[in-house]
């Protein structure tokens, strides 16, 4: 496919792994299918700023581990009880 920026596909496949057991037991608790989960994962760690999604996908080295869960501890407490979190909201 031709990159082209003007026009966005409309569907982007992707390989995603997990640890199979945890999503089974999602999938059965929820009754949400397998596809139906891992999108749902893949909007919300898009929907989140450059640190979290770090931090979700592992990229942060140990020394900033420390700092960034300070950060999410009072993002947290400042946050309105039941606000989503969203990158627009920052």
């Amino acid at each position: 496919m031709i990159y082209m920026p003007d026009k966005k596909p409309k569907r982007v496949i992707m390989r995603v792994d997990v640890v199979p057991t945890a999503i089974d037991a999602h999938c059965y608790l929820t009754g949400m299918t397998h596809a139906a989960t891992y999108t749902r994962m893949v909007k919300w760690i898009a929907d989140q700023d450059e640190t979290t999604q770090a931090a979700v996908l592992g990229l942060l080295p140990e020394s900033a581990k420390i700092d960034v869960v300070e950060k999410f501890l009072k993002k947290m407490a400042t946050r309105k009880r039941g606000q989503p979190q969203s990158r627009s909201a920052q």
